[in-house]
């Protein structure tokens, strides 16, 4: 499981993702329980600055998520976009990007089962002249 990065496209900010499956079997999973369905990843962003420790407000979306079905195939991966401008509406707000952090955590147990086995990681709000942010480090089979 991998945060992929932080891209700004046309006013907009999104979080890429990837889940590996790092298993030698194909494996099927719910769209909605993947990190970029139905709130099944926990994001927090904060500011620094003159609001340093303060998270931003995330919004209570309530949206019907299709039922649809996800293959993986062994030692592949599928990736998902969330919509952080529209999870956190005050993200408009800001024209110092690199003034905040998104902080993630994802419960694997959603897709492998068993008990609980959270990840996660922190992502810097840092524009290029590309129109993406930094990376987190890889985190895909070992």
């Amino acid at each position: 499981m991998r945060a992929d990065q932080v891209r700004f496209v046309r006013g907009s900010v999104y979080l890429d993702m990837s889940v590996w499956n790092c298993s030698d079997h194909r494996i099927v999973e719910q769209l909605a329980d993947l990190p970029w369905g139905q709130d099944a990843a926990g994001i927090v962003v904060y500011a620094a600055g003159p609001v340093a420790g303060q998270p931003l407000e995330k919004a209570g979306l309530i949206e019907d998520f299709p039922i649809k079905e996800v293959a993986i195939s062994p030692g592949s991966s599928v990736s998902g976009v969330i919509n952080l401008s529209r999870l956190f509406p005050k993200l408009s707000r800001y024209t110092k990007y690199n003034d905040l952090v998104l902080f993630w955590v994802y419960d694997l147990s959603l897709i492998q089962g068993g008990a609980d086995a959270y990840v996660g990681g922190m992502l810097p709000f840092v524009p290029s002249s590309a129109g993406t942010t930094s990376r987190s480090a890889a985190t895909a089979c070992d």
